[in-house]
């Protein structure tokens, strides 16, 4: 089977394709970073996000690192320069280039990677994670129904049952 290249027009975030006038935000501990073992140092890069900043920045689009470290400065020049060089000597040996840092939303995040957030669905109210075990129960509901059908019929459906019970986040 043929995997699809990922471009601007083929890669979407969020169900959005790649947007060029608006960021991506990317938290550092436990995010891009592993910090499992330490809270101030930046240890070694979780890899799938390191590759999805990456890809990000190749392809154009305005990578920022949006930590608490940062504090509540807006920009680069008015974060302390002990945290600011801390978190720029990772992303020398671990990204290739310094995004812009910041510890603060604004209305042109296009979308934020991290570890704690919880992902909830605009204007409604609800996370994805309760769709997702509604979709899990519903989908439990019908197979009762189901008239018998073949094992590969009753297989698809079980792995259709625990893919999206696996969907939590």
């Amino acid at each position: 089977m043929k995997t699809k290249k990922l471009n601007r027009k083929t890669m979407r975030i969020n169900g959005k394709p790649i947007s060029l006038t608006r960021w991506y935000g990317f938290d550092i501990d436990g995010t891009i970073a592993d910090n499992s073992l330490h809270s101030w140092l930046i240890d070694k890069p979780i890899k799938p996000m390191v590759r999805m900043m990456k890809r990000l920045h190749k392809m154009g689009c305005d990578v920022r690192i949006l930590s608490g470290r940062c504090g509540d400065f807006p920009s680069d020049e008015e974060i302390p320069d002990t945290v600011r060089e801390h978190i720029w000597a990772w992303c020398d040996k671990n990204l290739g280039f310094r995004p812009k840092l910041t510890g603060r939303k604004d209305s042109l995040m296009e979308a934020l990677f991290d570890d704690r957030a919880c992902q909830v669905i605009c204007n409604k109210g609800i996370t994805y994670e309760e769709v997702n075990e509604r979709l899990a129960a519903c989908l439990e509901e019908a197979v009762k129904h189901l008239p018998k059908r073949t094992i590969d019929d009753k297989c698809f459906i079980g792995k259709c049952l625990d893919v999206l019970k696996g969907c939590k986040t």
